[in-house]
C-alpha cells in the first residue's frame, strides 16, 4: 500500500483529501504545515507529498526546497494551490516540484494525478534495478573465470622475461617487469575486491556461514599492520597499543580482509609523521577494534557518507583503486552473524578514530 504525506494547513480540505485517499486504497498521514511534514519526512518514508504552498511556519517552496537539498530525495512531489498564477507555477517548477493541482479540484483529478506519477517513479525504479543487476552480472563475468585467466597468463609471462632479464643483467628490462608485475597484481588486488563485495551484498553462504576457527587476533594484526606500515615505508609511523589477544571464532579471513583495508585506509590518507594508532581489546563478548590516525586529509563525516566506487577527494589527493574497500568493511560488520557495529570519530586536534565492534 502506498504511503502519502497530505500538508494542507485548512482542517477541512485536509481531512477531505485523506477521505478521498483512504478510499482510493492509499495510507496516509497529515501534517498542518512545512515544519510539521519536515519532522514526519525525517522519521519516515513516503511514496507521495501532496503540499498546500502558503501555510503558515513553513510554506510548500522552503519544505521542498529543504527536502530537494538531500541528494537522497526522490519522492514525488504534487503541490496544491488556489493561485493559477504563472510566477507560482514557474517558482515550483524551478525548485522540482513533479506537478501542480488547482484548488478546488474533483477527486478523479487528484487520483489521475497521484497515480500517474507513483507509476512514473515505479518505470523508473524498475528500471534502475534492471540495470543494476545487469551491471552486477558484467562485474561478475569480469571478475571470474574470464578475468583470472589471462591476468595469471601476463604474471606468468611477466615471470618467464624477468629471469631471462636477471640472466642478461638488462636493468632497464628489469624494471619493465617490476613495474608490469607491479600493476598486475594490484588490478588483480582491485578486482579480487570487486569480487568479494558482490558475494558479500548478494548473501554468498561461502562467506556467511563459513564454520568458525579459532584464530589469534594479536598474531593477525601485529604481523598485518607490521607489513602495511613497511610497505609504505612508515615503519615508524605505526603504534601498536594494547593489543589485547582474543581467540575469535569469526571467520579469519573476513577478520584479515577487516585489518588490511582499515589500517590501509590509515595509511593512505595520513602523510609520513603522521601516526597510526591501533587497540583491540574484548569486553563482555563484544571485540572491538580501533585503528586511529593524527592525519588532517578526511574527517569522520566524510567517512559516514560514503559509498561504494567513490573516492575520498579525488580532485585533491591522488588514489589508486576503486573506492571499494571500506564498502567490504562495512559489509563484513554487517553480516547477521557478527551483528557488527562500525563507528567513525574525530579526533582532536587532527585525525580520526575509526571502531569496529563485532559480537564473538
Amino acid at each position: 500500500m502506498n504511503k502519502i504525506l497530505v500538508v494542507e494547513d485548512e482542517k477541512n480540505i485536509r481531512f477531505s483529501i485523506q477521505e478521498i485517499l483512504l478510499i482510493s486504497g492509499y495510507e496516509v498521514e497529515l501534517a498542518e504545515n512545512g515544519q510539521v511534514a519536515l519532522q514526519k519526512l525525517h522519521e519516515k518514508k513516503f511514496d507521495l507529498i501532496l503540499c498546500d504552498v502558503m501555510m503558515p511556519e513553513m510554506d510548500g517552496f522552503e519544505l521542498l526546497t529543504i527536502m530537494k537539498r538531500k541528494e537522497s530525495f526522490n519522492t514525488p512531489f504534487i503541490f496544491l494551490t488556489a493561485k493559477a498564477q504563472y510566477e507560482d507555477l514557474r517558482a515550483g517548477m524551478n525548485l522540482g516540484a513533479d506537478d501542480y493541482i488547482f484548488k478546488p479540484f474533483k477527486s478523479k483529478d487528484l487520483i489521475v494525478a497521484i497515480e500517474s506519477r507513483i507509476s512514473k517513479k515505479d518505470r523508473l525504479i524498475g528500471a534502475l534495478v534492471n540495470k543494476s543487476q545487469e551491471l552486477e552480472k558484467t562485474i561478475q563475468l569480469m571478475v571470474g573465470h574470464e578475468f583470472n585467466t589471462p591476468m595469471n597468463g601476463i604474471l606468468s609471462f611477466s615471470k618467464m622475461i624477468r629471469e631471462n632479464a636477471e640472466k642478461w643483467n638488462d636493468a632497464e628490462l628489469i624494471n619493465f617487469c617490476d613495474y608490469l608485475d607491479k600493476s598486475s597484481k594490484r588490478l588483480q588486488g582491485t578486482f579480487q575486491k570487486v569480487k568479494m563485495l558482490l558475494e558479500l551484498q548478494n548473501g554468498n553462504p561461502s562467506l556467511k556461514q563459513a564454520e568458525p576457527k579459532y584464530f589469534e587476533t594479536r598474531d593477525v594484526i601485529t604481523l598485518l599492520s607490521k607489513k602495511i606500515a613497511d610497505e609504505a615505508q612508515r615503519t615508524t609511523d605505526l603504534q601498536l597499543e594494547n593489543i589485547q589477544n582474543v581467540s575469535a571464532t569469526i571467520d579469519e579471513e573476513l577478520f584479515t580482509v577487516l585489518v588490511k583495508e582499515i589500517v590501509e585506509n590509515a595509511f593512505k590518507f595520513t602523510d609520513p609523521g603522521e601516526q597510526v594508532i591501533i587497540n583491540s581489546f574484548c569486553k563482555e563478548n563484544i571485540y572491538s577494534l580501533i585503528v586511529a590516525d593524527t592525519g588532517k586529509k578526511i574527517s569522520a563525516e566524510d567517512l559516514r557518507k560514503y559509498e561504494s566506487f567513490n573516492q575520498f577527494n579525488r580532485n585533491k589527493y591522488e588514489q589508486q583503486g576503486l573506492g571499494v574497500g571500506l564498502a567490504i568493511v562495512k559489509a563484513i560488520v554487517d553480516l547477521y552473524l557478527y551483528k557488527g557495529e562500525l563507528i567513525f570519530t574525530d579526533k582532536e586536534p587532527t585525525g580520526i578514530s575509526v571502531t569496529i565492534k563485532l559480537t564473538l
